[in-house]
């Protein structure tokens, strides 16, 4: 609605379903009291956590750190939907917990949340697939002594 109210006004009007309208930085108290006149509009708020399905996700027009990585089953994170960054790339800082939904990731189309979930799901089984070789890297370096040190007979003259 940037810049022209009626014309976005129209536009949430002609959206199916009830809006929930998750308050950001440009929506001033003249917008907002403009957004309570629409008929479709049930809602106004900062931030909101829904469910659907086994899955939480916090709504909130900034990103929001609302889960760590860890082994944690996927659904026992809360998952952080957000806009504000006009970002090209749909996860902040690369945390498959922070997504964002704005058009700016996702070719100026909205976005499903069944992407989300899929998208999601592939990050972190990317994410994983990294951990792993990361672990079987350090353990050959361990086993095999293949460190700096050892290639370089660092030490041990200390040691002689």
């Amino acid at each position: 609605m940037l810049n022209d109210n009626d014309y976005g006004l129209e536009m949430i009007k002609s959206l199916k379903g009830k809006i929930h309208i998750i308050r950001g930085n440009h929506d001033s108290d003249v917008r907002i009291e403009l957004y309570k006149t629409l008929p479709n509009v049930v809602e106004i708020c900062e931030a909101k956590t829904i469910k659907i399905g086994k899955q939480y996700y916090f709504l909130c027009h900034y990103p929001t750190f609302t889960a760590n990585y860890d082994d944690k089953p996927y659904h026992n994170h809360i998952i952080n939907l957000y806009g504000h960054t006009h970002q090209k790339d749909i996860f902040f800082n690369d945390n498959p917990f922070m997504y964002h939904v704005g058009v700016d990731s996702h070719n100026c189309y909205p976005v499903s949340i069944e992407q989300i979930s899929e998208d999601i799901h592939d990050k972190i089984n990317k994410l994983y697939k990294i951990k792993v070789q990361k672990e079987k890297d350090l353990k050959e370096y361990y086993e095999n002594g293949l460190g700096y040190f050892e290639q370089h007979h660092i030490g041990k003259e200390i040691i002689n």
